[in-house]
Order: C-alpha cells, then sequence, then structure tokens
C-alpha cells in the first residue's frame, strides 16, 4: 500500500489509508512502541511510532516494522512510502 506520510508530534509519521480499515474485534488502546503500526480509529489514520507514546484510547495495534524505522523517523517533511506486509509464520 503506498501512503501519503507527514510528521505528527516529533513522535510518529500519519498517513489517511486508501479506504477505511476495520476497527472490527479491535482493543481498546494500547500504549506504542518504536516500529509499532497502528490504526487511530477515531481519525482513521496510520501511524508508524518511531519515539515510545503514552497508552492511548482509540489507537488499534496493527504491526511491527521489521526494516528501515531509522530511515522512516529520519524523513523531514511529508513523503510518500509503500508499507507491505510481510507474515511471521
Amino acid at each position: 500500500m503506498r501512503l501519503h506520510f507527514k510528521d505528527y508530534n516529533e513522535t510518529e509519521k500519519i498517513a489517511d489509508p486508501p479506504k477505511t480499515l476495520s476497527k472490527e474485534n479491535a482493543p481498546e488502546g494500547f500504549a506504542p512502541k518504536p516500529g509499532d503500526l497502528a490504526v487511530y480509529g477515531p481519525w482513521g489514520n496510520v501511524s508508524v511510532f518511531y519515539k515510545e507514546f503514552r497508552y492511548s484510547k482509540g489507537l488499534i495495534p496493527m504491526g511491527h516494522f521489521i526494516s528501515g524505522l531509522e530511515n522512516l523517523a529520519g524523513m523531514n517533511g511529508e513523503f510518500d512510502a509503500k508499507v507491505e506486509v510481510v507474515s511471521k509464520e
């Protein structure tokens, strides 16, 4: 999925997905760590955290970056990035 990211709060990069992601069976919230990929339910945006953040109600964990986080964190301004899902089977 190709996404257009921008920095938010000097803690995460956020992007709007091309379509609404399901919140079915989502937890009430969680406390993200660097590399966590999440959806913020109330806004529907995708977040990639590059710094730790407090527990946030409405934040839905979606996965964890296995590579490239340092590159993503170092990006300034707005940028496009391709996000690929890799299974850990």
